[in-house]
């Protein structure tokens, strides 16, 4: 019997990965053929209304939408009437920016992050690197790149946003600058936890306005502000505390030691840095996601992820003391301190 129940598992296992790959292209073509906007316009919609709607042509739509269901992204009631399910109301809704996943879904499902079979296959047996290609999509072709991946970065950062306000340090702390972050998802939130905090959100030019309108509607203009930077040219902010979200990843090892040396410089005494990004098991072994990262920024570029060691060996080269991973479920963020004895 426990021969047959391994047996079991392990088909389990590769089913849901087909099964992973069919939910994501069914998503991707739903997203495109704007399903899930005309559910925003409409609330609810029969089958073949929403077909005629979404340009579905095809003759049995219902299988479609029927699929959709069975995802979870759509629900429909006893009247057979589609609609948006909770998930797709809270994701994948434009108008709940708080929690929309869209772009951040496209971004990884796209070239800029994917690479098809073939080309897979044709960087692994050469020593050829993929260039960076432009972000964006097919799908938002109105919108420029920097805007949709500023878009997408808000999905990277959603559970960055809920646990770094629950640091209990930030008592002991008045000021921070978020370092390449984007349109401000953590800084919104750290500031909306504690009101005695003043911060800034350090960004490329392109990313201002969207930034600004952000911080405005969350009414935090006058404890949160948007500093222009270009932290290959310039200082960072002097501050108490310093946020780099998916920042040293990005680049070769010496980048990356650059930038905490400058961090070092920047903070005010006993002031903290705090890095997060898709950290490896120190054995290499048991994160997928962060096992496909590192090899993604090895086959698309120069960077890297670290294993938790890793960043901590790294960041205590660098001058900072009292190093430790803080682990809040499935976020985990590397924390270190300037001392002044340092």
């Amino acid at each position: 019997m426990e021969k047959v129940s391994e047996t079991k598992d392990i088909v389990e296992y590769i089913r849901s990965i087909q099964e992973g790959q069919w939910k994501a292209n069914l998503l991707n073509v739903a997203l495109e053929l704007n399903v899930f906007n005309v559910l925003l316009e409409n609330q609810k919609l029969s089958s073949t209304e929403l077909a005629n709607k979404c340009g579905v042509k095809f003759h049995r739509p219902s299988d479609f939408f029927n699929a959709l269901v069975a995802a979870r992204f759509l629900d429909r009631d006893q009247n057979d009437l589609y609609s948006l399910s909770e998930i797709s109301q809270k994701v994948l809704n434009p108008n709940n920016y708080e929690h929309y996943m869209v772009p951040y879904f496209i971004w990884t499902t796209s070239r800029a992050f994917t690479l098809g079979i073939d080309r897979f296959k044709q960087l692994l047996q050469s020593e050829e690197i993929e260039e960076k290609v432009q972000l964006g999509s097919e799908y938002y072709t109105d919108v420029p790149p920097p805007d949709f991946f500023s878009d997408a970065m808000h999905g990277v950062s959603m559970l960055a946003s809920v646990s770094i306000p629950q640091l209990e340090f930030w008592k002991d702390f008045k000021t921070f600058a978020d370092i390449g972050g984007s349109k401000g998802t953590v800084s919104v939130q750290i500031c909306k936890a504690h009101e005695h905090i003043f911060g800034t959100v350090c960004e490329l030019p392109s990313v201002q306005e969207k930034c600004e309108q952000y911080i405005k509607a969350q009414n935090l203009n006058d404890r949160l502000q948007f500093q222009e930077l270009d932290f290959f040219r310039q200082e960072f902010p002097e501050v108490d505390v310093l946020i780099f979200g998916h920042i040293l990843h990005n680049w070769p090892i010496e980048t990356s030691q650059m930038i905490l040396q400058k961090a070092r410089k920047a903070l005010n005494k006993n002031g903290a840095i705090i890095v997060y990004q898709a950290f490896l098991d120190n054995e290499k072994k048991n994160n997928f996601k962060s096992a496909m990262m590192e090899l993604n920024m090895a086959l698309m570029g120069k960077g890297q992820e670290f294993t938790e060691q890793e960043i901590l060996d790294l960041i205590t080269k660098n001058g900072f003391s009292d190093a430790r991973i803080h682990n809040d479920k499935s976020f985990k963020a590397a924390i270190a301190f300037k001392r002044e004895t340092d």
